[in-house]
């Protein structure tokens, strides 16, 4: 009888943990916040509040593309690092996403 108790108990600590959404946006040129951590599995969704197109890059990694105000993107990240990102058009526009496993 006692292996049933252990055997839920141990299935249980194996579960994986579920995937986290996340929200930020972009205002007066910025990424906000400008650094988040977040695991692999988890989206991050990046709200445009600005008047003129933005985008969210990381040279090889991912490329939201250009997109407007009132416009959203959403990139889930399935591999650990970190990554800086920016704005293809504003290179002044920087932000950094750690993705821990």
């Amino acid at each position: 009888m006692r292996a049933l108790f252990i055997l839920p108990v141990a299935l249980f600590l194996a579960a994986p943990a579920a995937a986290d959404e996340f929200a930020a946006e972009i205002k007066t040129f910025q990424f906000m916040p400008k650094t988040m951590t977040v695991r692999v599995g988890d989206t991050v969704t990046w709200t445009n509040n600005d008047g003129i197109e933005h985008s969210v890059t990381a040279a090889g990694a991912f490329d939201s593309g250009l997109f407007g105000k009132g416009e959203s993107r959403t990139l889930t990240f399935d591999t650990a690092g970190t990554f800086a990102f920016r704005c293809s058009r504003h290179g002044s526009m920087m932000g950094e996403i750690v993705v821990t496993p």
